[in-house]
């Protein structure tokens, strides 16, 4: 080494920035109200179907509670007027027996062909039915009449009829007359088949036995 030899040191110059020409550091930039308004319409009509589908399944699920409502309703109606008019003689029976004073009964049987006709008729004491032939004029009629004869005493009151014969039926006897008519007594009722139905002493014997 030379010992005259001095060691320097220079100071290092810095170059110090042009501050004018340094841009200023960019702000997040945030989204005009226009911006966000489209996007708030995109997001409504994105799901704005959805609200149609919903508004629709509830219209259609209270038209179908509705449609339910009234067939239900119907239904009972409907059935409800089956009922009645299953049962409307035997309504009818039962209005004439309170307007009679005494318990009548349809019979059990109906000759084949023939039907109910007409209103029950009915009267203190005394009620009437009638039946028709569905095909031609033939009818009968059945009365019932609170009555305290016996038997015998019915016997005596049919002594003019023509053709008169008896027989037994179940504890009652019965008179059958003019080819056609039987009488009997049972519990205080006078019961009496009569008219141009031609009935036979088979259909007379089923339609006593059904009372």
């Amino acid at each position: 080494r030379n010992p005259n030899f001095t060691k320097t040191t220079a100071p290092l110059a810095v170059k110090q920035p042009d501050l004018a020409k340094v841009k200023p550091a960019s702000t997040p930039k945030h989204p005009d109200e226009t911006t966000i308004q489209h996007f708030e319409q995109a997001v409504q009509d994105a799901s704005s179907h959805l609200n149609k589908y919903t508004a629709k399944k509830k219209r259609k699920l209270l038209r179908s509670k509705k449609i339910n409502a009234l067939a239900g309703s119907l239904a009972v109606v409907l059935l409800v007027g089956f009922f009645a008019w299953q049962n409307e003689p035997n309504i009818r029976i039962r209005l004439a027996s309170a307007d009679a004073g005494f318990s009548a009964h349809l019979p059990g049987y109906n000759p084949a062909g023939f039907g109910l006709s007409g209103p029950i008729q009915s009267q203190p004491g005394k009620v009437t039915i009638n039946f028709k032939s569905r095909t031609d004029d033939r009818s009968f009629q059945i009365t019932q009449a609170a009555s305290n004869w016996s038997s015998e005493s019915l016997s005596t009151e049919l002594a003019s009829k023509s053709n008169k014969q008896t027989w037994q039926e179940q504890g009652k006897t019965v008179y059958t007359y003019d080819d056609s008519s039987a009488a009997w007594v049972d519990s205080g009722v006078w019961y009496q088949i009569e008219g141009n139905a031609d009935l036979t002493s088979d259909q007379l014997r089923r339609i006593v036995n059904s009372f």
